[in-house]
């Protein structure tokens, strides 16, 4: 039986047709547009113990409910692993701008009857799809008078909403380690007067009016909607900083990563961010998102950051 992942690829890759290539166990395709340009990226392997992974499905007679649990994340994280390889060095060599590793088609391929027949009562062609929700606003002709109007008032925001902008930009495509500093930077010019040591900063941050109720009302945001993955995520990296789930230990735990992120060693003992771990850091870019939406409700009134 043959468990295959199929990415999307972005690239400046050509080939004058597509091909099937068998290396080291693994099975690969490369497929091509109509340019010739190398679009999808095939992954294949072999699994003898095929129906240990296969979907388990169960039901429950009282509730009426079928559950399906999909076994294959370890030959997923494994097929998953090579297109990371592929991307990383293939940047070089083959002018791969992307692989979408993050949202692979999974399907599993019979080779005899009989596994096809072990696949008549499975789930074996299946898809998780690795994107942000779009909130659409509506743009009426009195806030967009509203927006012209005041922008002398607003004049200094300009900067500090550009790289909101960007942040957002770069939360909405996955890239949730540029969107934190992004998001940092806005409060950075807003609030920081400057300065550049962290002690400095969280001092100015925590002495912020603006800033303490902004994550006080991101706190109660969680509580009150049952957001319970980002705040157990909250609560897992102020943990590993040993800082304290309180507006002060947040505050420190917002520096205390932006400093993580501006350096980068596989030897450190610290969470570092990097292009495979993005989706790690999902919970911090949403935290601080979360504040700068609060403190710009504030600004917005015409008031100056305190």
């Amino acid at each position: 039986m043959l468990y295959q992942i199929i990415v999307k690829v972005e690239s400046e890759a050509i080939y004058h047709q597509p091909y099937k290539l068998e290396i080291d166990n693994f099975i690969l395709g490369v497929m091509l547009s109509p340019d010739k340009v190398v679009e999808e990226l095939s992954i294949a392997l072999r699994v003898k113990n095929y129906q240990d992974f296969l979907p388990q499905v169960s039901s429950d007679i009282e509730s009426q409910i079928t559950r399906i649990d999909m076994r294959d994340s370890p030959l997923c994280f494994l097929l998953v692993d090579l297109a990371q390889h592929i991307e990383a060095l293939g940047s070089f060599w083959f002018g791969i701008k992307k692989i979408y590793w993050e949202s692979p088609k999974r399907a599993w391929i019979a080779e005899s009857f009989e596994e096809q027949e072990a696949l008549e009562f499975s789930t074996h062609d299946f898809q998780q799809e690795s994107h942000e929700n779009k909130c659409y606003r509506e743009m009426s002709p009195g806030m967009l008078a509203s927006l012209v109007q005041n922008r002398l008032l607003h004049q200094h925001l300009v900067l500090p909403m550009s790289f909101y902008r960007e942040a957002c930009n770069d939360f909405s495509s996955g890239r949730y380690t540029s969107s934190f500093i992004n998001f940092y930077f806005y409060l950075d010019d807003l609030y920081g007067q400057g300065k550049t040591k962290n002690k400095e900063v969280e001092k100015l941050f925590k002495s912020s009016e603006h800033i303490r109720k902004a994550i006080e009302q991101t706190i109660e945001l969680y509580q009150n909607v049952g957001d319970s993955e980002n705040l157990d995520q909250l609560k897992k990296f102020l943990d590993m900083e040993k800082r304290e789930f309180n507006v002060d230990g947040i505050i420190e735990l917002i520096v205390q990563v932006r400093g993580n992120l501006s350096h980068f060693s596989q030897k450190s003992s610290k969470k570092k961010g990097h292009p495979l771990n993005q989706r790690e850091f999902r919970s911090m870019a949403y935290l601080i998102n979360s504040i700068c939406i609060h403190t710009f409700i504030e600004l917005t009134t015409g008031e100056m950051p305190k």
